[in-house]
């Protein structure tokens, strides 16, 4: 295989494009930061989305900023970071709506149980949720949170509601999650809740915009520089079985 190397998929290994394109090149990533210690690792997920060929707005709530500046992500993504729904300036020209229009995937990593409860109920109190509410694209959805948080009927709940995929619901089969992962959390608890990496995150990223959009002009461009071999170490969960479908799909076609 020639091309060009793109982004990784969900194991961490390259995925070499034959027409010279990563699935992410030349796409619009909004990154939502919520609240959460692994808000830190936004940065490296700024760089790797960047380093794909996406243009990177971030979207940072109050609580996000505890952790991590916005002018370390300002500096990555190379543009202002949104933090403010009553912004005057952004505003003037309803930013928060521009931002969920323009976008073609909003990623929100680390997704706490806080955001997750707060988007099933479809609020939009702050500028992040606003713009989650306000969009069409696809969304995806990073947990990240304590372990027995994160194993609460109510949060299992709430990411229930939002991942359902009934006909004629809100969300329809927009929202997707990528891990948690297992492991030592920062407050002490080993289990499930830890971030999962941001390699994988941008490799879901690629996989739930080619889901959302697989049949569109730039999809196909996109499916087209991506030989099924570039992909053949996808193996885990939904990802796999999606992109199984999809190449069976491709050749009833």
């Amino acid at each position: 295989m020639s091309g060009t190397t793109g982004t990784t998929g969900l194991t961490g290994t390259t995925i070499v494009g034959e027409g010279g394109d990563a699935p992410l090149a030349n796409r619009r990533v909004v990154l939502g930061v919520t609240g959460g210690i692994a808000a830190y690792k936004a940065a490296e997920l700024v760089r790797q989305y960047v380093k794909a060929g996406a243009t990177v707005r971030v979207v940072m709530t109050e609580a996000a900023t505890r952790f991590i500046t916005p002018l370390t992500l300002q500096t990555l993504s190379g543009a202002a970071v949104a933090l403010d729904l009553f912004d005057p300036a952004s505003e003037a020209d309803i930013g928060h709506i521009r931002l969920a229009d323009e976008a073609d995937i909003v990623v929100v990593a680390p997704a706490t149980a806080d955001f997750i409860a707060r988007m099933a109920a479809g609020m939009a109190n702050d500028l992040l949720a606003a713009v989650v509410l306000a969009t069409r694209s696809p969304i995806l959805l990073a947990p990240a949170m304590n372990v027995n948080m994160w194993t609460n009927p109510i949060t299992q709940q709430n990411l229930a509601r939002l991942l359902t995929t009934a006909p004629g619901t809100a969300l329809a089969g927009r929202v997707t999650t990528v891990g948690p992962d297992q492991g030592p959390l920062a407050c002490g608890w080993i289990g499930s809740g830890r971030l999962i990496e941001p390699t994988d995150i941008v490799g879901a990223a690629a996989m739930t915009w080619l889901g959302g959009m697989w049949w569109s002009p730039p999809a196909a461009r996109a499916r087209r520089s991506m030989p099924f071999a570039s992909w053949a170490t996808v193996r885990r969960g939904r990802w796999a079985r999606r992109w199984r479908r999809q190449r069976r799909r491709a050749a009833r076609r």
